[in-house]
């Protein structure tokens, strides 16, 4: 039984919780419940979905990341379902993001379909009006092995619900037909699927790798999801255009929006007009079955998130409604009357944080106290409680972070029990004699809902909405020019829409859309502008002959560091102290996988008996300076110092604050070289380094300098190298010839650039945003 299963029934046994439990599943609702703080509202209802075997629909004010991963490490993934809203302004002229609009689809789906779980829904999702489920059920298409289905039938099906076809199928929402073999990644689904077809007749179905365009495994059948929530099938086509029969299109600027419809052509922003698609009004209650039970957090805290929600949509109405017609905010979303209306006669509970004398039910339960990060606080408390007949569970994310805190805090005598499990907060409940902290509480660290997007860089720009008038961007044949906005011209009696790049003495070049990928932001040093290329001149050409030169050049140089660093043996570091998980333990936000993983890489390098050569690849504000700290801190333990190197005086002061704060608890001597020192500081920290009575020093190019000397070096870290020239890096041939080297960086080129340009054999990505 795990840690979070054995909370949970030692909640569900208490008396308090269990009586409450009992007679909502017996029928006496609707009913107020008080005194659920945090995480236990999540616990609540787990417990209630599993007595009474029904769906539990959870209604709350915000979107609620942290109940919807409280309930997914209590009932597991399967049994949690999700119904985020747009997270877009109404009437906006984009559309949602396509991994808000899978996960919507594919809950619906699932209900539809009869799954039954608990669905989280935020208050701004549960009021909008959605796709009627039988326009929802009409644009999912279902295909088995050993079915019949014409591939046309197929391509116009996908067609109409906003698929679009491509060359090869690499993302959501795409396909692609060869012959007999039909690739298409559908909404809701983590792979796509390759359906084979022998004349009409499906013949197998498999899930393929978009990258490797390799067969995972055989399925026996697939629904495809529609790819929006707007459909372009005849029925709704006629209806959008219905509303506009008598409109003023002129004077409102819909001849364009009209034209796509009538063309069935997908456009962004036509989710603002989806109300006029649809073949009625409808909710999620829609899809529910009578029998569902709801719980609405905060009564009164919706009722206010679904007042603000009408009220922002009615100023962006009568402020957008004067340029295009629009469907009103009575047509998008519920008021709070309309959905207590919805609700009358089904089974409602109301869960407020905070008892109070009106309640049907309260339950006694509080928040911990804070512990500050303050060991000795968390031993005292945790020793005072054990006295008062508590037990007390630490939850931890991570087996690695439960062996640390197992090191820390006492134990048996204490009644602690620590292992893994993920609830967002911790609690007090007396009468089960019961305390549940998270490490998050103790140490005072914010937790971070990961997220994964695959690391990208710069590279080609997706859209040109991404662009702003002025903005300086690179043209791979033409070089560099200034964008001027987005003009249409007519090219063989076809209106083309094209994107204006100015050039010098006033070039101009127009780039079709369909061409964007020949386009990249330009990225400079900053505050430096460029100079703007000439078109039809040699100039460009002559710079990316000058690069490659030099990016040749500077290989020649790597490689021949390299070689000496191969020659030589390193310092075999020593493995992970008790300090060193304290350390890391203590660390204010939650580890995301690829810092877990990037920490693993470089601590092990470290251990091994030859010199480091790692590269850490991520975006700014990803993780990568934490990283560094825990390197540079192992490094210090076995008496060897570190030297960071940054590229400006501002970085520099900024990583000066972060290490002290990091390692004051520890004996460790952090100290900074650079333009922000006296000349006699300076001198200090110079004299000191070279008795090594400075462990960690921060610094600029002053590092670079001739007067430098270190006593003992083990570990150089070389922030956002690329922005120092191999000149200054030559002061480092021969540290880089003996000591272990991390180089920390945010510049998104593709990777077997940076392995060349570095001289790094290793490589670790941080691509999980905060």
């Amino acid at each position: 039984m795990t840690m979070l299963s054995s909370i949970s029934e030692r909640l569900k046994h208490s008396q308090s919780l269990s009586a409450v439990i009992e007679d909502l599943a017996s029928g006496k609702v609707p009913a107020t419940v008080g005194g659920l703080p945090g995480s236990t509202r999540a616990i609540f209802a787990a417990l209630l979905y599993r007595e009474i075997e029904r769906t539990v629909v959870v209604v709350c004010p915000d979107e609620p990341e942290r109940m919807r991963e409280d309930l997914e490490s209590i009932l597991g993934d399967d049994e949690v379902l999700y119904l985020p809203d747009w997270e877009i302004l109404p009437y906006d002229d984009f559309s949602p993001h396509e991994e808000i609009v899978g996960t919507r689809l594919r809950t619906l789906a699932a209900i539809l379909e009869g799954r039954r779980g608990v669905v989280l829904v935020p208050a701004r999702s549960f009021i909008r009006k959605i796709i009627p489920p039988r326009d929802l059920s009409a644009a999912v298409m279902s295909i088995s092995v050993g079915g019949t289905i014409r591939p046309d039938s197929l391509i116009s099906h996908l067609l109409s619900t906003g698929y679009t076809r491509a060359n090869v199928v690499e993302d959501v929402g795409t396909f692609s037909m060869r012959g007999g073999i039909f690739d298409v990644y559908c909404q809701g689904r983590e792979y796509p699927v390759r359906i084979e077809f022998f004349g009409d007749d499906v013949e197998s179905i498999r899930e393929f790798d978009p990258v490797s365009q390799r067969s995972i495994r055989k399925i026996e059948s697939v629904a495809l999801l529609p790819s929006r929530e707007v459909v372009l099938g005849d029925d709704a086509t006629d209806r959008f255009l219905s509303h506009f029969k008598r409109a003023d299109l002129g004077k409102r600027r819909m001849e364009d929006v009209v034209m796509h419809v009538k063309e069935r052509f997908f456009f962004d922003g036509m989710e603002a007009y989806a109300p006029y698609f649809y073949s009625g009004e409808a909710t999620l209650t829609a899809y529910l079955p009578a029998d569902a039970f709801y719980l609405l957090l905060d009564r009164d805290a919706l009722a206010g998130k679904a007042a603000a929600s009408l009220e922002e949509a009615e100023t962006l109405y009568e402020e957008k409604s004067k340029r295009q017609a629009l469907p009103s905010p009575s047509e998008v979303f519920l008021n709070w009357e309309g959905v207590e209306k919805l609700l009358r006669g089904r089974a409602t509970v109301n869960v407020t944080p905070l008892k109070s004398g009106e309640d049907d039910y309260s339950i006694d339960v509080r928040s911990p106290d804070p512990f500050a990060g303050s060991l000795k606080i968390l031993k005292d408390a945790l020793v005072e409680a054990a006295g008062r007949g508590y037990e007390t569970f630490i939850l931890c994310d991570n087996i690695g972070q439960a062996e640390r805190l197992e090191e820390i805090v006492p134990g048996e005598d204490a009644r602690v029990t620590i292992g893994v499990g993920i609830l967002s907060q911790g609690f007090v409940f007396p009468e089960a004699g019961l305390q549940v902290l998270t490490d998050h509480e103790i140490f005072g660290r914010y937790r971070r809902r990961p997220r994964y997007p695959r690391f990208k860089g710069e590279g080609p720009i997706e859209s040109y909405r991404a662009l702003s008038l002025g903005d300086f961007v690179v043209h791979i044949d033409h070089g560099i020019g200034r964008y001027g906005g987005v003009e249409r011209l007519v090219v063989d009696g076809r209106e083309t829409e094209c994107l204006l790049i100015n050039y010098h003495a006033g070039d101009r070049l127009y780039v079709p859309i369909e061409q964007l990928d020949l386009l990249q932001k330009y990225i400079g040093k900053d505050g430096e502008p460029p100079s703007l290329s000439r078109l039809g001149g040699a100039g460009w050409e002559r710079v990316k002959a000058r690069t490659k030169k030099a990016i040749r050049q500077m290989a020649e140089e790597l490689i021949k560091i390299y070689a000496l660093r191969q020659a030589r043996p390193g310092f075999a570091f020593s493995t992970d102290s008790r300090w060193q998980r304290e350390l890391e333990a203590s660390f204010i936000y939650d580890d995301t996988p690829d810092q877990v993983r990037s920490t693993h890489e470089i601590k092990t390098d470290m251990q091994a008996p030859k010199p480091m050569d790692r590269l850490v690849c991520g975006d700014v504000g990803y993780g990568k300076t934490e990283v560094a700290v825990r390197a540079a801190f192992k490094a210090v333990q076995d008496g060897k110092q570190v030297a960071l190197l940054v590229p400006t005086t501002v970085l520099a002061q900024q990583h000066f604050h972060t290490f002290r704060e990091r390692l004051a608890e520890y004996p460790v001597e952090v100290e900074m070289l650079s333009r922000f020192r006296t000349r006699k500081e300076q001198n200090a920290v110079v004299g000191a380094l070279k008795r090594g009575q400075v462990d960690v020093v921060i610094g600029t190019h002053r590092l670079l300098q001739k007067d430098i000397e270190f006593m003992d070096l083990g570990l150089v870290i070389i922030d956002e190298e690329q922005r120092f020239g191999v000149a200054h890096k030559e002061k480092f041939k021969h540290l880089r010839a003996t000591v272990d080297v991390l180089t920390l960086t945010a510049t998104p080129i593709p990777r077997t650039l940076h392995m060349a340009l570095m001289g790094a054999r290793d490589m670790s990505i941080i691509d999980t945003p905060p």
